[in-house]
Protein backbone atom coordinates (compact mmCIF):
# COMPACT_ATOMS: atom_id res chain seq x y z
CA UNK A 1 0.00 0.00 0.00
CA UNK A 2 2.56 2.41 0.71
CA UNK A 3 5.61 1.55 -2.07
CA UNK A 4 5.63 4.77 -3.03
CA UNK A 5 8.38 6.58 -0.71
CA UNK A 6 10.42 9.66 -0.63
CA UNK A 7 13.07 10.78 1.90
CA UNK A 8 13.68 14.49 2.42
CA UNK A 9 17.73 14.31 3.26
CA UNK A 10 20.08 17.27 4.65
CA UNK A 11 22.22 16.99 2.19
CA UNK A 12 22.91 15.85 -1.36
CA UNK A 13 25.92 13.28 -0.76
CA UNK A 14 25.01 9.83 -1.25
CA UNK A 15 27.57 8.39 1.76
CA UNK A 16 25.88 6.24 4.46
CA UNK A 17 26.89 8.53 6.96
CA UNK A 18 24.75 11.92 5.77
CA UNK A 19 21.96 9.57 5.74
CA UNK A 20 22.15 8.10 9.62
CA UNK A 21 19.58 9.52 11.40
CA UNK A 22 15.56 9.02 12.52
CA UNK A 23 12.77 10.35 10.17
CA UNK A 24 8.98 11.35 9.81
CA UNK A 25 6.56 10.05 7.17
CA UNK A 26 4.32 13.27 5.68
CA UNK A 27 1.58 12.51 3.45
CA UNK A 28 1.36 14.36 0.24
CA UNK A 29 -2.09 15.10 -1.53
CA UNK A 30 -2.27 16.88 -4.95
CA UNK A 31 0.92 18.33 -4.42
CA UNK A 32 0.77 19.48 -1.17
CA UNK A 33 2.19 18.16 1.95
CA UNK A 34 -1.05 17.30 4.58
CA UNK A 35 0.40 15.83 7.81
CA UNK A 36 -2.75 13.39 9.24
CA UNK A 37 -3.07 13.12 13.09
CA UNK A 38 -0.71 10.33 14.19
CA UNK A 39 -3.22 8.76 16.08
CA UNK A 40 -4.86 7.77 12.75
CA UNK A 41 -1.70 6.70 10.61
CA UNK A 42 2.05 7.27 11.38
CA UNK A 43 5.16 6.50 10.02
CA UNK A 44 9.01 6.54 11.39
CA UNK A 45 12.26 5.12 9.74
CA UNK A 46 15.56 4.66 11.44
CA UNK A 47 18.51 4.82 9.46
CA UNK A 48 21.72 3.63 11.79
CA UNK A 49 25.57 4.32 11.00
CA UNK A 50 26.06 0.29 11.42
CA UNK A 51 23.93 0.09 8.06
CA UNK A 52 21.13 -1.52 9.59
CA UNK A 53 17.59 0.43 9.54
CA UNK A 54 14.14 0.16 11.47
CA UNK A 55 10.78 0.97 10.14
CA UNK A 56 7.73 1.59 11.60
CA UNK A 57 4.26 2.35 10.53
CA UNK A 58 0.30 1.99 11.38
CA UNK A 59 -2.46 2.84 9.70
CA UNK A 60 -6.04 3.36 11.32
CA UNK A 61 -7.65 5.45 8.90
CA UNK A 62 -10.07 2.66 7.24
CA UNK A 63 -8.53 -0.85 8.10
CA UNK A 64 -5.94 -1.63 11.19
CA UNK A 65 -2.33 -2.20 10.16
CA UNK A 66 0.75 -2.61 11.98
CA UNK A 67 3.82 -3.11 10.29
CA UNK A 68 7.70 -2.97 11.74
CA UNK A 69 10.34 -4.40 8.98
CA UNK A 70 14.10 -4.40 10.18
CA UNK A 71 17.14 -5.13 8.04
CA UNK A 72 20.17 -3.51 6.05
CA UNK A 73 20.33 -0.54 3.43
CA UNK A 74 23.30 -0.12 1.30
CA UNK A 75 23.99 3.14 -0.71
CA UNK A 76 25.72 2.76 -4.15
CA UNK A 77 25.60 4.98 -6.95
CA UNK A 78 23.12 7.36 -5.97
CA UNK A 79 20.35 4.62 -4.86
CA UNK A 80 19.82 3.54 -1.32
CA UNK A 81 18.31 -0.01 -0.95
CA UNK A 82 16.06 -1.10 1.96
CA UNK A 83 15.68 -5.13 2.35
CA UNK A 84 15.12 -7.13 5.50
CA UNK A 85 12.00 -8.47 6.99
CA UNK A 86 8.68 -7.15 7.86
CA UNK A 87 5.68 -8.40 10.92
CA UNK A 88 2.70 -7.22 11.90
CA UNK A 89 -1.25 -7.98 11.22
CA UNK A 90 -3.37 -6.25 8.53
CA UNK A 91 -6.84 -6.02 10.07
CA UNK A 92 -9.91 -5.76 7.87
CA UNK A 93 -12.61 -5.74 9.98
CA UNK A 94 -13.68 -9.16 8.16
CA UNK A 95 -10.69 -10.75 8.43
CA UNK A 96 -6.61 -10.71 10.06
CA UNK A 97 -4.31 -11.48 8.42
CA UNK A 98 -0.02 -11.55 8.79
CA UNK A 99 1.69 -8.57 7.00
CA UNK A 100 3.80 -9.61 4.30
CA UNK A 101 7.40 -11.23 5.71
CA UNK A 102 9.57 -9.64 2.88
CA UNK A 103 10.53 -6.37 2.86
CA UNK A 104 12.47 -4.33 0.19
CA UNK A 105 12.46 -0.67 -1.29
CA UNK A 106 14.70 0.52 -3.43
CA UNK A 107 15.52 4.63 -3.43
CA UNK A 108 17.52 6.75 -5.28
CA UNK A 109 19.14 10.30 -3.82
CA UNK A 110 17.89 13.53 -5.89
CA UNK A 111 18.32 16.94 -5.04
CA UNK A 112 18.36 16.54 -1.06
CA UNK A 113 16.11 13.78 -1.18
CA UNK A 114 15.87 10.38 -1.27
CA UNK A 115 12.82 9.51 -4.19
CA UNK A 116 11.50 5.96 -4.75
CA UNK A 117 13.03 4.80 -8.66
CA UNK A 118 9.43 3.26 -8.87
CA UNK A 119 7.86 6.85 -10.22
CA UNK A 120 8.03 10.43 -9.31
CA UNK A 121 4.74 10.30 -7.91
CA UNK A 122 5.07 9.78 -4.58
CA UNK A 123 2.65 9.41 -1.53
CA UNK A 124 4.81 9.77 1.19
CA UNK A 125 7.85 11.64 1.86
CA UNK A 126 10.07 11.04 4.61
CA UNK A 127 12.52 14.09 6.44
CA UNK A 128 14.54 14.07 9.44
CA UNK A 129 12.89 15.06 12.48
CA UNK A 130 12.92 18.49 13.04
CA UNK A 131 13.32 19.74 9.13
CA UNK A 132 10.17 20.89 6.89
CA UNK A 133 9.41 18.54 4.85
CA UNK A 134 9.95 19.70 1.09
CA UNK A 135 7.62 19.09 -2.03
CA UNK A 136 9.91 17.08 -4.69
CA UNK A 137 9.81 18.95 -8.27
CA UNK A 138 8.67 15.83 -9.66
CA UNK A 139 5.31 16.19 -7.25
CA UNK A 140 4.31 19.24 -8.10
CA UNK A 141 0.97 20.36 -9.66
CA UNK A 142 0.10 19.12 -12.77
CA UNK A 143 -0.97 21.50 -15.11
CA UNK A 144 -4.97 22.62 -15.29
CA UNK A 145 -6.59 21.35 -18.54
CA UNK A 146 -10.57 21.55 -18.71
CA UNK A 147 -11.95 20.24 -22.03
CA UNK A 148 -15.21 21.54 -22.45
CA UNK A 149 -16.84 18.83 -24.22
CA UNK A 150 -15.39 16.50 -21.57
CA UNK A 151 -16.71 19.09 -18.66
CA UNK A 152 -20.16 19.26 -20.41
CA UNK A 153 -20.62 15.59 -20.69
CA UNK A 154 -20.00 15.04 -17.02
CA UNK A 155 -23.43 17.70 -16.76
CA UNK A 156 -25.32 16.09 -19.34
CA UNK A 157 -24.79 13.12 -17.43
CA UNK A 158 -25.15 14.51 -13.73
CA UNK A 159 -29.17 15.80 -15.51
CA UNK A 160 -29.93 12.53 -16.89
CA UNK A 161 -29.69 10.64 -13.30
CA UNK A 162 -31.30 13.70 -11.48
CA UNK A 163 -34.21 13.27 -14.06
CA UNK A 164 -34.87 9.42 -13.36
CA UNK A 165 -38.12 8.46 -12.21
CA UNK A 166 -36.48 5.15 -11.42
CA UNK A 167 -33.15 2.97 -11.70
CA UNK A 168 -31.54 -0.44 -11.19
CA UNK A 169 -27.89 -1.72 -11.55
CA UNK A 170 -26.00 -4.70 -10.45
CA UNK A 171 -22.29 -4.59 -10.71
CA UNK A 172 -18.77 -5.86 -9.76
CA UNK A 173 -15.66 -3.93 -8.68
CA UNK A 174 -12.47 -5.76 -8.81
CA UNK A 175 -9.83 -3.76 -6.47
CA UNK A 176 -6.03 -4.60 -6.81
CA UNK A 177 -3.69 -3.12 -3.97
CA UNK A 178 -0.13 -3.48 -4.06
CA UNK A 179 1.04 -6.21 -1.62
CA UNK A 180 -2.28 -7.22 -1.06
CA UNK A 181 -4.88 -9.82 -2.79
CA UNK A 182 -7.31 -8.45 -5.10
CA UNK A 183 -10.48 -7.88 -3.40
CA UNK A 184 -13.72 -8.43 -4.97
CA UNK A 185 -16.48 -6.36 -4.27
CA UNK A 186 -20.31 -6.71 -5.82
CA UNK A 187 -23.24 -4.25 -5.30
CA UNK A 188 -26.73 -3.39 -6.59
CA UNK A 189 -28.72 -0.20 -6.31
CA UNK A 190 -32.32 0.52 -6.62
CA UNK A 191 -34.27 3.46 -6.44
CA UNK A 192 -37.28 5.40 -6.86
CA UNK A 193 -37.73 9.41 -7.41
CA UNK A 194 -37.99 11.55 -5.40
CA UNK A 195 -35.83 9.67 -2.78
CA UNK A 196 -36.62 6.11 -2.16
CA UNK A 197 -33.17 4.02 -2.65
CA UNK A 198 -31.40 1.10 -1.27
CA UNK A 199 -27.61 0.49 -2.28
CA UNK A 200 -26.19 -3.06 -0.89
CA UNK A 201 -22.32 -3.94 -1.10
CA UNK A 202 -20.80 -7.17 -0.45
CA UNK A 203 -17.19 -8.22 -0.41
CA UNK A 204 -16.91 -11.76 -1.85
CA UNK A 205 -14.43 -14.49 -0.99
CA UNK A 206 -14.42 -17.63 -2.83
CA UNK A 207 -17.88 -16.52 -4.43
CA UNK A 208 -18.75 -16.31 -0.91
CA UNK A 209 -19.82 -13.04 0.88
CA UNK A 210 -17.64 -12.45 3.92
CA UNK A 211 -19.09 -8.99 4.89
CA UNK A 212 -22.09 -7.03 3.90
CA UNK A 213 -23.21 -3.09 3.95
CA UNK A 214 -26.63 -1.76 3.12
CA UNK A 215 -27.75 1.84 2.86
CA UNK A 216 -31.96 2.66 2.66
CA UNK A 217 -34.87 5.47 3.01
CA UNK A 218 -37.26 4.98 4.83
CA UNK A 219 -40.25 7.54 6.59
CA UNK A 220 -37.99 9.99 5.45
CA UNK A 221 -35.50 9.27 7.22
CA UNK A 222 -31.66 7.12 5.81
CA UNK A 223 -30.65 3.84 7.62
CA UNK A 224 -27.48 2.33 7.43
CA UNK A 225 -26.62 -1.43 8.07
CA UNK A 226 -22.71 -2.33 7.66
CA UNK A 227 -21.14 -5.70 8.92
CA UNK A 228 -17.74 -5.01 9.58
CA UNK A 229 -18.51 -2.81 12.47
CA UNK A 230 -22.22 -4.30 13.72
CA UNK A 231 -23.64 -0.87 13.25
CA UNK A 232 -27.31 0.33 11.98
CA UNK A 233 -27.63 3.97 12.30
CA UNK A 234 -30.70 6.19 10.98
CA UNK A 235 -29.89 10.12 10.07
CA UNK A 236 -32.71 12.34 9.51
CA UNK A 237 -30.36 15.19 7.64
CA UNK A 238 -30.46 13.80 4.67
CA UNK A 239 -26.65 13.01 4.34
CA UNK A 240 -26.97 9.66 2.32
CA UNK A 241 -23.88 10.52 -0.13
CA UNK A 242 -21.77 10.50 3.28
CA UNK A 243 -22.73 7.26 4.58
CA UNK A 244 -22.44 5.91 0.94
CA UNK A 245 -18.95 7.12 0.73
CA UNK A 246 -17.65 5.83 4.14
CA UNK A 247 -19.21 2.55 3.01
CA UNK A 248 -16.99 2.80 -0.12
CA UNK A 249 -13.97 3.15 1.35
CA UNK A 250 -14.54 -0.07 3.38
CA UNK A 251 -16.23 -2.17 0.31
CA UNK A 252 -14.11 -0.78 -2.68
CA UNK A 253 -17.38 1.14 -4.05
CA UNK A 254 -16.58 4.69 -3.84
CA UNK A 255 -15.84 5.44 -7.47
CA UNK A 256 -19.08 3.86 -8.10
CA UNK A 257 -21.35 7.59 -8.53
CA UNK A 258 -24.97 6.59 -9.62
CA UNK A 259 -26.64 6.22 -5.94
CA UNK A 260 -25.39 9.56 -4.94
CA UNK A 261 -25.83 11.31 -9.07
CA UNK A 262 -29.39 10.01 -7.94
CA UNK A 263 -29.95 11.48 -4.94
CA UNK A 264 -29.15 14.87 -6.68
CA UNK A 265 -25.30 15.21 -6.09
CA UNK A 266 -22.62 15.53 -8.29
CA UNK A 267 -19.56 14.02 -9.70
CA UNK A 268 -16.82 14.27 -7.37
CA UNK A 269 -14.47 16.69 -9.08
CA UNK A 270 -12.99 18.84 -6.44
CA UNK A 271 -9.18 19.61 -6.64
CA UNK A 272 -9.75 17.83 -10.16
CA UNK A 273 -6.80 18.99 -12.23
CA UNK A 274 -7.48 17.59 -15.91
CA UNK A 275 -11.03 16.68 -17.24
CA UNK A 276 -10.42 14.89 -21.24
CA UNK A 277 -12.45 13.67 -23.31
CA UNK A 278 -10.35 10.63 -24.36
CA UNK A 279 -12.89 9.20 -27.33
CA UNK A 280 -15.26 6.51 -28.08
CA UNK A 281 -14.70 2.99 -27.32
CA UNK A 282 -17.66 0.22 -27.38
CA UNK A 283 -17.84 -1.88 -23.78
CA UNK A 284 -19.77 -4.76 -23.80
CA UNK A 285 -21.60 -4.11 -27.26
CA UNK A 286 -22.48 -0.41 -26.21
CA UNK A 287 -20.18 2.81 -27.65
CA UNK A 288 -19.53 4.56 -24.81
CA UNK A 289 -17.61 8.02 -24.68
CA UNK A 290 -14.43 8.16 -22.03
CA UNK A 291 -13.76 10.72 -19.87
CA UNK A 292 -10.82 11.24 -18.15
CA UNK A 293 -10.78 12.74 -14.99
CA UNK A 294 -7.17 13.52 -13.26
CA UNK A 295 -6.15 14.67 -9.65
CA UNK A 296 -2.73 14.78 -9.65
CA UNK A 297 -0.12 12.16 -11.45
CA UNK A 298 -0.97 9.46 -9.22
CA UNK A 299 -4.69 9.48 -9.15
CA UNK A 300 -7.22 9.24 -11.21
CA UNK A 301 -11.00 7.90 -12.44
CA UNK A 302 -11.84 6.97 -16.07
CA UNK A 303 -15.95 6.64 -17.00
CA UNK A 304 -17.16 4.99 -19.79
CA UNK A 305 -20.68 6.70 -20.62
CA UNK A 306 -23.03 5.31 -22.85
CA UNK A 307 -23.71 7.26 -25.81
CA UNK A 308 -27.29 6.51 -25.72
CA UNK A 309 -28.48 6.69 -22.41
CA UNK A 310 -25.59 8.50 -20.64
CA UNK A 311 -25.63 5.72 -17.99
CA UNK A 312 -22.01 4.57 -16.84
CA UNK A 313 -21.38 1.57 -17.62
CA UNK A 314 -17.45 1.29 -16.37
CA UNK A 315 -15.37 2.84 -14.04
CA UNK A 316 -11.52 2.73 -13.19
CA UNK A 317 -10.05 4.34 -10.50
CA UNK A 318 -6.13 4.67 -9.85
CA UNK A 319 -4.60 5.56 -6.60
CA UNK A 320 -1.32 5.82 -6.60
CA UNK A 321 -0.38 1.84 -6.50
CA UNK A 322 -4.32 0.95 -6.16
CA UNK A 323 -6.00 0.34 -9.06
CA UNK A 324 -10.15 -0.75 -9.08
CA UNK A 325 -11.98 -1.56 -12.49
CA UNK A 326 -15.70 -1.48 -11.96
CA UNK A 327 -18.49 -2.73 -14.35
CA UNK A 328 -21.67 -1.77 -14.04
CA UNK A 329 -25.11 -3.41 -15.79
CA UNK A 330 -28.03 -0.62 -15.41
CA UNK A 331 -31.39 -0.18 -15.95
CA UNK A 332 -32.95 3.37 -16.79
CA UNK A 333 -36.40 3.31 -15.37
CA UNK A 334 -37.14 0.02 -14.54
CA UNK A 335 -40.38 -1.19 -12.35
CA UNK A 336 -39.17 -1.16 -9.00
CA UNK A 337 -40.91 -3.34 -6.73
CA UNK A 338 -41.43 -2.62 -2.80
CA UNK A 339 -39.38 -5.49 -1.72
CA UNK A 340 -36.61 -4.35 -3.59
CA UNK A 341 -36.37 -1.24 -2.12
CA UNK A 342 -36.76 -2.74 1.52
CA UNK A 343 -33.74 -3.90 3.52
CA UNK A 344 -32.57 -7.62 3.81
CA UNK A 345 -31.11 -6.65 7.06
CA UNK A 346 -32.79 -5.86 10.43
Amino acid sequence: MWALLAIAAATTETAPSTLVGEYKGWMVDHGQVSEQPEKFIKWRLSLSADGTFRWQMTDHLMVNIEETATGSYSVKNGHVHLKGKASGISDYGYKREPVSPKFEEDLTVWNQELVSVTTVDMEVIFVKIGISPKIPAGMDPIPILRDRKAVRLLNQTEAIYRGLKSYSDRGEVLKNQENYAPQTSRFSTYFVAPGSIRFSAQIVEGGKPVAKAELWTKNHKIRYFNSLDDYTGVQTDGAAGMDIFDMGQQYGTDAVPAPSLLLGDRFPLGGTRQIELQGIETVGGTKCWIVQVNYDRATSTIYWIDRATYMIVKIRSRNVADIEEITLWPQVNPKISAKQLAPTEP
